[in-house]
């Protein structure tokens, strides 16, 4: 057998070993899902900063260690930085790593570090602390939102310059290690301005901030939209008047908003807290709602209905006679009601065989009336309006409403 024939048969089995497999998993160097074994190495470098004070032979005495994140009984790799502080560690597995710094009198954080196939990261410089300032103190203190009641001051989060950070109780008090020296606190919490507050920090002891911080929550929104419940017209809509008032200061002055001729409405920039809604307008029973208003969020009360008056509690009666010029008896005669100032048919109604007309009305409304009867001329009266001491609706003059029709020519 020739070598030539001998490669072609070395091929042609090759071929058919691959044609009986269902799939072959291609494998890559840098692909991350490749066996950690046949993945790439990687190369960590960087460089450690010491004080301008810091002895000239620091980084020859300095070590920089390298472990796995995962396996903390894993063996450690060191590197020893040159004289510019300058170190690397080439052909490491990909992986998840924690840098830590052994250097005489100084301390640098430990940093973790993820690799992946083939990967060369720069961690640039690593700024070295004097073990003294880096001995641990502690800032304790208290934090409140200004929005919430007592117990409700969890989860403001507390943090200092340079590392540390942790997390409110339910009182508002926390306690945060720090490094020693000169910090400052930053204060955050959601639907809430931030404050920062500026302490010495000394090592193994507790400072305690004098005063408690008060976080001011940022202003809430609160919409929705009226609807009267009879006679609803967009002229009607934009008189209603809307108006929100601290439910917990009743001195306060309660705050107004203009209402859109389709009954929407916004109020804007409300201090959180618990607030009450009214809504009223001529004619109607005032509707209220209560809301808590949350920092920094909005709330949509739906519809604010409000009811007509003439159907409510409140509602008075308008009464009144139809009469005919020549004695005849008014029986059957038609009375139209609107209310003044408008086409809107308050009520259409019969009078009796006396001539008598009566209806629940709005006392803060005025009416019109319209008498007709076949045969004779129709005649209107109005406006007329509600006289609380003597309990009726009456015309311009002071009279209850009479209406006397004469024949027609």
């Amino acid at each position: 057998m020739t070598r030539r024939t001998h490669l072609l048969g070395l091929l042609a089995s090759a071929a058919l070993t691959l044609g009986a497999c269902d799939h072959v998993d291609p494998v890559h160097p840098l692909d991350p899902e490749s066996p950690a074994d046949q993945q790439a190495t990687a190369t960590l470098r960087g460089r450690l900063l010491a004080p301008a004070d810091a002895s000239a032979d620091l980084f020859a005495a300095s070590e920089v260690h390298l472990r796995p994140a995962r396996d903390v009984e894993a063996a450690i790799a060191v590197a020893t930085p040159d004289a510019g502080g300058a170190f690397a560690f080439p052909r490491l597995r990909p992986d998840s790593y924690v840098l830590t710094v052994a250097a005489p009198g100084f301390l640098g954080d430990p940093l973790p570090v993820r690799l992946g196939p083939g990967e060369t990261v720069d961690l640039g410089a690593l700024a070295l602390r004097r073990a003294e300032a880096a001995r641990p103190a502690r800032v304790a203190g208290t934090v409140l939102r200004e929005d919430r009641v007592a117990g409700g001051h969890a989860g403001v989060v507390v943090s200092a310059s340079g590392g540390g950070a942790t997390v409110s109780g339910a009182d508002g008090g926390f306690t945060l290690e720090v490094a020693a020296g000169p910090r400052t606190l930053r204060f955050d919490a959601v639907g809430h301005l931030s404050e920062t507050r500026d302490v010495v920090a000394r090592a193994d002891e507790v400072v305690t901030l004098e005063a408690p911080v008060v976080l001011v929550a940022l202003p809430g929104r609160v919409s929705g939209r009226v609807a009267l419940r009879r006679f609803e017209t967009p002229d009607r809509l934009a008189e209603v008047g809307v108006t929100a008032a601290r439910a917990d200061d009743p001195a306060g002055e309660p705050r107004a908003v203009t209402v859109e001729a389709d009954g929407t409405f916004v109020f804007e920039d409300l201090r959180p807290g618990p607030w009450r809604l009214r809504a009223a307008a001529r004619g109607y029973d005032a509707t209220t709602r209560a809301v808590r208003v949350r920092a920094d969020d909005a709330t949509d009360l739906g519809v604010l209905e409000l009811p007509h008056a003439s159907t409510g509690p409140g509602a008075v009666e308008l009464t009144g006679a139809v009469r005919l010029a020549d004695n005849a008896s008014p029986a059957g005669a038609r009375v139209l009601v609107r209310i003044s100032g408008t086409q809107l048919t308050f009520a259409q109604l019969v009078a009796d065989a006396d001539g008598a007309f009566s209806v629940a009305a709005a006392a803060d409304e005025a009416y019109d009336v319209l008498a007709t009867l076949e045969g004779y001329a129709p005649l209107a009266l109005g406006p007329l309006v509600y006289d609380a001491e003597q309990d009726r609706f009456e015309d311009e003059q002071g009279e209850r409403p009479i209406l006397v029709l004469t024949p027609a020519p």
